[in-house]
């Protein structure tokens, strides 16, 4: 990986540690899954911030979380978030997709970093 880019990429791995950090918390894990989502929703990490052969991974990561969007719009109890809401209904396999795609964008930006 190029080095030199890190600076590009610096934004994008202090969020993506930040949700790795997340996912490896006692909590349950649809709250490991809701809180490394959040890590990176919440400030827009955009896939644009991604190196761009990371792109398909990012969309398939937001792709998880956005099936569940229409059904939260439908939902009359909304006292949660969409991002709780979906890491709450998501299947096992979906979780450990979402834990594996994290780590797995988490490792690939990591490569660009200086190494101190």
């Amino acid at each position: 990986m190029v080095k030199e880019n890190h600076r590009q990429y610096s934004y994008t791995w202090e969020k993506l540690h930040l949700a790795v950090l997340c996912l490896i918390s006692d909590d349950e894990q649809w709250k490991r899954i809701r809180d490394a989502y959040t890590s990176i929703k919440i400030v827009r990490l955009e896939k644009e911030k991604f190196p761009p052969h990371l792109h398909d991974k990012y969309d398939e990561l937001m792709g998880i979380l956005e099936k569940y969007e229409e059904d939260f719009q439908n939902c009359s109890d909304r006292s949660e978030g969409s991002i709780s809401f979906a890491a709450r209904n998501m299947s096992e396999d979906e979780r450990r997709k979402c834990c594996d795609i994290f780590i797995s964008l988490y490792d690939s930006v990591t490569r660009y970093m200086p190494a101190d």
